[in-house]
């Protein structure tokens, strides 16, 4: 004789094998939505690597040009510097001179890094007289003063205090402390924007006299 199970017990297997069901089909489901933003986020992320390498990429290629557009433009003829002394007289300097080259020192005198600059031209104007080089000084900023000149050791230098704007264009001056060398042609070879480097002013001589 076949024996079945009680009633109510088959009553109680029925629900729990529905419950079973339903709570694999919710982790599938729940699986399936957690792959979703899954991959939604891997999109989002690569989305942004390029975003970030495209926009580091354009940001370099606009830090270029401005530069280009900014600092004085290397490997050209440039025209003489014009402008005033502290006298208000006319000051005009050829940018060749033959047989030796230049060396420009742009400064301001309310500019700070100018100050922390100082030291390091006095440094190199030390080895001028040896060397034969000229060095024009090039004041962007205010006028300075006849004190400000003799503190600072350039009171027998040649210097512009006022420039005309179109030395200003040509020279494309936007910035202090700029060194700039230019050789016997008028034409830039070197330029330094900012204090320069213990190195730059240790070799500066040296590097002077392969320019010609």
């Amino acid at each position: 004789m076949i024996s079945l199970p009680p009633a109510s017990a088959a009553r109680e297997t029925e629900p729990q094998s529905g419950i079973q069901l339903m709570t694999f089909a919710r982790l599938s489901c729940l699986e399936l939505e957690m792959k979703g933003l899954l991959a939604v986020f891997s999109l989002i992320l690569v989305s942004s690597m390029a975003a970030n390498v495209a926009l580091m990429n354009a940001n370099r290629e606009l830090s270029a040009e401005l530069s280009r557009k900014t600092t004085v433009p290397i490997g050209v003829v440039l025209p003489p510097l014009e402008g005033e002394d502290l006298s208000g007289n006319a000051v005009k300097v050829a940018a060749a001179n033959p047989g030796h080259p230049t060396v420009l020192f742009v400064f301001s005198p309310t500019c700070q890094f100018c100050a922390s600059n100082w030291p390091n031209w006095k440094s190199i104007l030390s080895s001028e007289a040896q060397s034969g080089w000229r060095p024009v000084f090039v004041n962007t900023g205010i006028p300075s003063a006849p004190d400000f000149q003799k503190s600072h050791g350039i009171d027998h230098y040649i210097t512009l205090e006022k420039i005309t704007p179109g030395t200003q264009l040509a020279y494309r001056f936007s910035a202090t402390p700029e060194t700039i060398i230019l050789n016997s042609e008028g034409k830039a070879v070197q330029m330094w924007v900012g204090e320069l480097p213990p190195k730059v002013v240790s070799g500066f001589s040296r590097a002077l006299s392969t320019i010609h």
